[in-house]
């Protein structure tokens, strides 16, 4: 179990969360369970209460992803359990852990409601290529979301990456994996599978609530492994409009790539089209579109 770690006030009592298999019979399982801790302002007199069952899209024990140089001794990711720290941000928990899609490890993700332990959202994070493991995941009180993890893959050492989720036509959706310290040599013991972890962690910076610390584990030799720790800012997705002579400027921060700038004369009935199809360059961590004015109204988003 992993106790759930509040920002901010909780309205309803605190809670524990685990998943309800840790997928060592290889089959398919869908829940997780949600348990609340009663009478926690009494000194010595917290208890556990009674387990609730949450059903959430099924999930198996992640495959032991390959290394590069690995050959026949690759990387043992451990198994479902939710390995890193849950997340409450007022009344809604963040919660990670490993799973496996399409024969590679992958990271599977949730949102539950604090106060009914009902799920919310969820989804997964994959790659082509890589396999991912060892997430980990936190988020702020604007709902944007960050996951540590390590990934490898036949032509990929162990690596440490992250990626971001902001909220987008309410539902998460995430960016680009981002690397933040490449391993430096295939991670060896004595085992056939060479057991790696068993933990990452992130976590929002008490200062500035746009800003993510990240510890994360990578091989700085064939023998040893090191934690890299990495700050990720995570600007507001914010769609600013100045005027500039006869043109309009909209304009963005750059951190927020693959969303498309789209408009529509109307909100009533709306038909949005794509402005522009040119690859953008960042100005100044911007992404800034000019446009000529145009007679009538028009309405402008960011759409991924």
């Amino acid at each position: 179990m992993q106790p759930v770690a509040t920002i901010g006030a909780a309205s309803s009592p605190e809670a524990v969360l685990a998943v309800g298999d840790l997928g060592f019979d290889y089959l398919v399982h869908s829940t997780l369970v949600g348990v609340s801790i009663q009478n926690a302002a009494s000194e010595g007199s917290a208890t556990l209460g009674s387990p609730a069952t949450i059903s959430i899209p099924g999930y198996s024990i992640p495959i032991n992803p390959l290394q590069l140089g690995g050959i026949t001794n690759n990387i043992d990711d451990g198994d479902a359990r939710i390995g890193a720290m849950v997340y409450r941000v007022g009344n809604v928990i963040y919660a990670t852990h490993g799973t496996q899609i399409n024969g590679r490890a992958a990271i599977q993700w949730f949102k539950l409601d604090g106060q009914t332990m009902n799920l919310i959202d969820m989804g997964m994070i994959t790659d082509p290529a890589l396999g991912l493991f060892y997430p980990s995941i936190a988020a702020n009180g604007d709902g944007t979301v960050a996951l540590a993890f390590n990934a490898s893959s036949a032509t990929t050492t162990a690596s440490s990456y992250a990626v971001l989720g902001e909220p987008a036509n309410g539902t998460l959706s995430f960016g680009n994996l981002v690397l933040l310290k490449a391993g430096v040599a295939a991670y060896r013991t004595n085992e056939d599978d060479s057991r790696w972890g068993d933990y990452s962690a992130i976590t929002v910076d008490p200062g500035n609530p746009t800003h993510f610390w990240a510890l994360t584990m990578y091989p700085s030799s064939k023998t040893a492994w090191s934690t890299q720790i990495t700050e990720l800012i995570a600007a507001p997705l914010v769609l600013s409009i100045s005027g500039a002579t006869t043109n309009i400027l909209l304009s963005w921060p750059a951190a927020a790539g693959g969303y498309q700038l789209q408009s529509t004369p109307k909100l009533s009935s709306p038909n949005w089209t794509q402005v522009t199809t040119q690859a953008l360059t960042p100005t100044n961590n911007q992404y800034v579109v000019s446009l000529s004015v145009m007679n009538g109204a028009q309405f402008f988003r960011l759409s991924k």
